[in-house]
């Protein structure tokens, strides 16, 4: 691909090579320099230079640089310098390529004698049909050759990005991931779906491997769950973003099926920095942040549900002009929150051995105005590589995390339903005023409960890759993670919704052990010309997953003070569990290649799951998944217009599972109180012997290429999906004699969708570059067959159902017929209807990047999402229990039907009956709506100083960067409620509902990044 030759640099050669060159490099040149006289003779030369990154001015390491035709070629090292030598003399055509990079081509005259000096600087490209990918085999694939869609996040846009955890760098700028909720919490993460809701009771998040290994990425129990919060800490989130090297998203079965049963809802890879050969370069990070949440609630309220203003009663209290008892001293329920993060790593090393060594600390306070939120992480890495061996290597990755969290009690709901969910949240009390459950209005009595959780989770992974010859390669990946998640509740003595006192201790454990192999054997097809190219795959793959949890709860407390769980009176309850469960296959797969332009792939997975019925492993020990990919490169023929540079079409079939959950295969009992105070035995769970996985089977094609010489990228690609034997929960007929539904393959559901990416380079020359990208995607999951009956519906929670013929999970209840009419009473359907999806099946981002002199850019970020249905908790629930809704709607409509109920037949008069409806009843449905926003969601700036002034500073500095970063910063919606995107147990449930949750707070960090 030919491009503009500003991107390239052509040196004159340095007066001493020496002084330009060192490490690796230098010492090859040196030795290409002792042997100038027999290089002359046969006609050859050397070139060398340095590859750079077009945004920031980085040295690329690990760029392939590759003489065309020749065979020659070779690596950047970690100062980005290239060497090759015994160039035949001539014009030449110079190739470099990076994953995540666009390829690019020169042609350049190799003269004997001095060197060439020749510099590269390549351009980001999300879009792009070169560059290795890994696909679950030994050897990787460029990305040419691959039939589905994968997308694939770098270094340097991670570098680039304000973001907290990996679900904020999944978020918009991945095609096909949809990740749900903002965090308002510090140590609150979020949900991240791959191509929508893939199953009822299945595993609906993709599988997350780092480094080869499989690790707990999803929620852990706690806050979102019986402990009465609303946000949950994830194990994607504890990953450093900075220890990141790119992040892989492979997307639906006909991507995943080399990766057998469980990766129906798709795998993200992600893959950490590694070191390079060369003298140690360190990189520091100190970054600042302040946040800041607006306002919240309606806008007509100015006192933001008297979280913003608390020092008077607003429209819900108009008589009252006193602060609440415990309003701060600033009138204010919120604060400026803090954060701060400092990290460290070095890499370097020598051809033999490698490493890159990380750590760093992070806190965060919160924007509650109390002093015990915030969430504290540490974070320590090792990544060692070995080639003391001829063709092997041997790298080992290790990563020790620890997260600290300190909960704000924020779950909700009715205050007469006396639930301590309902009665502790300090947001409800603060917001019903002195209709909360604190006595005597004092709302920070909520806080005396304690909510505290601990993550520790450690990783290991063994890589070793063997090349007997090269085309043959062996990989082989072991690795062990194990994490740790403990959560203390504690409600101290004299507390005033127990004054006992009580503590609950929550302990979970989960252990991932994973073993893959596999090796690939790359030639000709015998009998055919050198057009023709096979690799032949072959792996297996064991991984064995273990679930510990125990859970204490005590109460009566001996007396004040902070005490232990051995410390209480009575133990009201004690729970333990465990769960283990192992899975196993092999794959084989053959890829063909004709002229490096087409190419078709088959592969078959045979696996097996000990979640799976006796019956079925008897009749079919292993289970078989098949794909079949193929791909053309249009634009590789002469005839392929030259103003529509490159084009490829694809397509891809494939096939995955997802097993039951542990134990339904069994018959499981438990104990009930019988006659004369005796114990019987009761079955809790009939089994199901010949219980099996969902078949999942997907289709996608896709079209990639770029236009106007590497200008424009695009890719577009459109999937079906159906997935058969769907597990779902049935009740037994009542001649069995259980009270338990139980799990059975009848259902099925089908999915489609579309994604579409636009990268333009609106703008280039050596001094100014602008960028834009868009992203769209669409896609709904539709309920087909769910059991024997077709009117049945399956409840998910807040009114969120699965239903035949519906989209998945979708909003369904008693529908408000008279919405638009004006005076009139409400009148609801007499049977459900369907509102909408809960998912959003429309997101949209687009980003706008400026780089001035290769030093200085301005980044902006825009996300959208519509087309979904929310509810909003909080609201309906203040409207049930007689609090009202701080709109002028609402008063009015609530005034209205007040005096209707006091014979006021004229008081409706005027009165929209949707508003009616809302403000006076206050049910779910008639508070469920349009969640459309639209957010800015980033903003950028960055700048890096000229290296001839860093390197006049004392300690060896070689490069200095300075970022200014806002997150959140404006967002437009019509939802009536809290916050469109501030959902209340988004990383934990299926069910979405907004309520009881701050909105996202706007984040503004300046970071201060040092190379030496």
């Amino acid at each position: 691909m030919s491009v503009p030759k500003f991107l390239f640099r052509w040196r004159s050669p340095p007066k001493r090579m020496g002084s330009r060159l060192h490490g690796a490099s230098g010492i090859a040149l040196t030795l290409a320099l002792l042997t100038a006289g027999p290089l002359l003779a046969q006609q050859t030369g050397t070139l060398t230079g340095i590859v750079t990154s077009r945004g920031t001015g980085s040295p690329l390491p690990d760029v392939q640089v590759s003489i065309q035709g020749t065979g020659l070629g070779g690596l950047s090292n970690q100062d980005g310098r290239f060497l090759i030598i015994n160039v035949p003399a001539g014009e030449q055509t110079i190739t470099a390529q990076l994953i995540g990079y666009g390829t690019i081509s020169q042609t350049v005259n190799i003269t004997t004698g001095e060197p060439v000096v020749f510099d590269f600087t390549l351009s980001v490209r999300a879009v792009q049909l070169d560059g290795m990918v890994v696909t679950g085999t030994a050897t990787g694939a460029e990305r040419r050759e691959v039939g589905n869609s994968i997308d694939l996040i770098t270094a340097e846009q991670i570098e680039a990005l304000p973001v907290t955890n990996v679900e904020d760098i999944l978020r918009g700028r991945t095609l096909g991931v949809t990740v749900s909720g903002q965090a308002s919490q510090p140590g609150a993460g979020q949900r991240v779906l791959l191509r929508g809701v893939n199953s009822v009771e299945g595993r609906n998040e993709p599988l997350v491997f780092i480094d080869g290994v499989r690790m707990m990425s999803d929620a852990w129990e706690g806050s979102g769950g019986s402990m009465g919060g609303a946000e949950s800490a994830t194990g994607l989130a504890g990953i450093d973003p900075r220890d990141i090297e790119r992040i892989e998203v492979i997307k639906g079965a006909a991507a995943s099926t080399l990766y057998g049963t469980e990766a129906a809802a798709g795998v993200i890879q992600i893959f950490t920095k590694r070191g390079r050969p060369g003298s140690a370069r360190w990189t520091a990070n100190v970054d600042q942040t302040v946040t800041r949440v607006g306002h919240v609630g309606p806008e007509e309220d100015p006192t933001g549900l008297h979280m913003n203003d608390c020092t008077f009663g607003g429209p819900l209290r108009p008589d009252q002009s006193v602060p609440d008892p415990d309003c701060p001293s600033s009138g204010t329920w919120l604060k400026m929150g803090h954060g701060q993060k400092y990290d460290v790593n070095v890499r370097g090393g020598s051809e033999d051995i490698t490493y890159f060594l990380s750590t760093g600390w992070n806190k965060e306070v919160g924007n509650m105005n109390v002093n015990n939120d915030g969430a504290q992480n540490f974070n320590l890495r090792g990544n060692f590589q070995f080639t003391t061996f001829q063709d092997l290597t041997v790298r080992l990755n290790t990563s020790y995390r620890r997260q600290h969290v300190q909960w704000i009690p924020m779950g909700g709901g009715l205050m007469e339903d006396n639930s301590n969910t309902a009665r502790e949240s300090l947001i409800q009390n603060i917001a019903w005023l002195d209709e909360g459950a604190t006595p005597d209005n004092r709302d920070l009595l909520a806080m005396d409960k304690e909510m505290t959780q601990t993550v520790q989770q450690m990783n290991f992974s063994a890589n070793i890759s063997w090349l007997p010859m090269d085309n043959f390669r062996h990989r082989l990946n072991v690795g062990l993670d194990h994490s740790n998640s403990l959560y203390y509740t504690s409600r101290p003595w004299g507390y005033y919704d127990n004054p006992e006192g009580t503590r609950t201790r929550d302990e979970e454990i989960r252990r991932f052990l994973t073993l893959d192999y596999a090796s690939s054997f790359s030639s000709g097809i015998p009998g055919l010309n050198r057009d023709f190219t096979s690799v032949l795959s072959a792996g297996g793959q064991y991984s064995a997953i273990e679930d510990q949890g125990m859970r204490v709860d005590v109460n009566t407390a001996v007396g004040p003070g902070n005490w232990e769980t051995d410390d209480y009176d009575n133990i009201t309850n004690y729970n333990e569990d465990y769960s283990g469960r192992h899975q196993g296959g092999f794959f084989l797969q053959g890829q063909f290649g004709w002229k490096n332009r087409l190419f078709l792939t088959a592969g078959l997975r045979a696996d097996s799951h000990s979640n799976f019925g006796d019956e079925l492993t008897h009749d079919y020990y292993f289970l078989w998944y098949p794909k079949i990919q193929t791909t053309y490169t249009l634009s590789d023929h002469a005839w392929w217009p030259d103003l529509w540079e490159t084009a490829r079409i694809r397509m891809a079939y494939g096939e995955s599972g997802e097993p039951p959950p542990p134990g339904e295969s069994l018959i499981t009992w438990r104990t009930q109180q019988g006659d004369e105070n005796t114990l019987v035995y009761q079955i809790n769970n009939g089994g199901n012997t010949k219980i099996g996985p969902e078949i999942t089977k997907e289709w996608e094609v896709g079209l990639d290429g770029s236009l106007f010489l590497g200008r424009v990228n695009y890719t577009a690609t459109a999937y079906r999906r159906r997935t058969e034997d769907g597990l779902v929960y049935v009740w037994p007929p009542s001649s069995n004699g259980l009270e338990e539904q139980y799990l059975r393959n009848i259902g099925s559901w089908k999915a489609k969708g579309i994604e579409t990416a636009l990268d333009v380079l609106v703008f280039d020359n050596i001094d100014v570059q602008v960028n834009m990208n868009g992203r769209y995607q669409w896609n709904e999951t539709r309920m087909g067959v769910l059991s024997n009956d077709p009117t049945d519906d399956y409840y998910v929670g807040w009114d969120q159902r699965f239903k035949p013929g519906v989209v998945m999970p979708a909003f369904l209840d008693w529908k408000l017929q008279n919405e638009d009419a004006v005076g009139e009473l409400p009148v609801y359907s007499d049977t459900m209807e369907v509102y909408g999806p809960s998912y959003p099946p429309h997101e949209a981002s687009l980003g706008f990047g400026v780089t001035l002199w290769n030093r200085l850019t301005f980044d902006t970020f825009f996300l959208a999402q519509w087309g979904h249905i929310l509810t909003d908790l909080q609201a309906s629930y203040m409207i049930q229990d007689d609090i009202g809704w701080p709109t002028s709607a609402c008063i009015d409509a609530r005034a209205a039907r007040d005096a209707y109920d006091g014979g006021d037949d004229t008081a409706l008069t005027g009165i929209k009956t949707k508003d009616l409806a809302m403000c006076t009843r206050g049910y779910r449905e008639d508070w469920a709506s349009p969640g459309d926003f639209i957010r800015l969601g980033t903003v950028t700036s960055s700048y890096r100083f000229p290296e001839e002034w860093i390197s006049r500073l004392p300690g060896g500095f070689q490069q200095a960067t300075v970022q200014l970063q806002a997150m959140n910063l404006w967002h437009w919606t019509d939802f009536p409620g809290m916050h469109p995107d501030a959902l209340y147990g988004s990383a934990a449930w299926v069910d979405r509902a907004a309520g009881f949750v701050l909105p996202p707070p706007k984040r503004f960090t300046l970071n201060v990044r040092l190379n030496f």
